[in-house]
């Protein structure tokens, strides 16, 4: 009897113990969630993130420098400039996406060359998305023609106005909830201004010099004070004025070697066209 009852427990007996094992492993998979969760969480805790592309990465440091002195703080990330780069060995995405959830600002550098990087209308598309802090500044010259999709509805500050960037700092201090004094940041904010200035005018003098040439036929035509298009082509990379050997052969600079894809002979011709 005693083996009876033995054998008839056993199906219970085994199906209690499963029942235990499956409980204990999903109290074992809980916590394991949960310490990803808080490790995650440790991972990124930034307060500033600045998404910008790494050709701005001059002005990004000067901003960055600038909100690490104002708010003596290094939970800055800025992911083109050393001190405030990506742990060695992070998963870039992973990283990024979860410290974009969790920063309490978020201030993108819009210029000319930003607006076209995949990562940045990426990183900024997510913040608007999240609907959480998101401060737009304009940089190295970049003018409110740039703005595309939500950024375009939004108040962007100009980096090149010590007005400004006193505004932005007052504004990210609110974010995280710190005071600044100005007499600690004030050469920083001088800085960063002063060579946003300089880069809008070197912006503002390469379109001039742009201005001054036509494109025809893969080349470049210049325009004289008159009106008037200059006899010769010049080379669309060193904008030099090109030489040619005789009227069979193509027209090439002594430069960098472009070669025009027509020959000399067919210049007049292609000058006429130039309008």
């Amino acid at each position: 009897e005693l083996q009876e009852q033995f054998v008839g427990d056993l199906p219970r007996a085994i199906a209690r113990v499963e029942a235990l094992i499956e409980s204990l492993e999903e109290d074992r998979d809980q916590e394991q969630s949960s310490s990803t969760e808080l490790a995650m969480t440790e991972k990124s805790e930034i307060d500033i993130f600045i998404s910008h592309s790494s050709n701005n990465a001059e002005v990004a440091e000067l901003l960055a420098d600038l909100l690490r002195t104002a708010f003596l703080t290094d939970k800055i990330r800025c992911t083109s400039v050393a001190g405030y780069r990506l742990p060695t060995g992070a998963d870039t995405d992973e990283t990024l996406l979860q410290e974009l959830r969790t920063a309490a600002v978020c201030i993108g550098i819009l210029t000319e060359i930003s607006m076209g990087s995949a990562y940045v209308l990426f990183e900024l598309g997510a913040r608007w998305a999240l609907g959480k802090h998101l401060a737009p500044v304009l940089a190295a010259g970049a003018s409110h023609g740039i703005l595309v999709g939500p950024i375009s509805g939004k108040h962007v500050s100009e980096l090149t106005s010590r007005p400004d960037v006193e505004q932005l700092l007052r504004e990210v201090g609110e974010a995280l909830g710190k005071t600044y004094k100005m007499e600690a940041c004030s050469k920083a904010i001088e800085i960063l201004v002063a060579r946003n200035v300089e880069l809008s005018e070197e912006a503002g003098r390469a379109q001039e010099a742009q201005a001054e040439f036509v494109e025809k036929r893969g080349v470049l035509w210049k325009r004289e004070a008159d009106g008037t298009i200059a006899e010769d082509p010049y080379c669309p990379n060193c904008k030099t004025a090109l030489s040619n050997l005789s009227g069979n052969m193509p027209c090439t600079c002594t430069v960098c070697r472009f070669c025009t894809p027509f020959k000399h002979r067919e210049i007049p011709a292609i000058r006429a066209q130039v309008s």
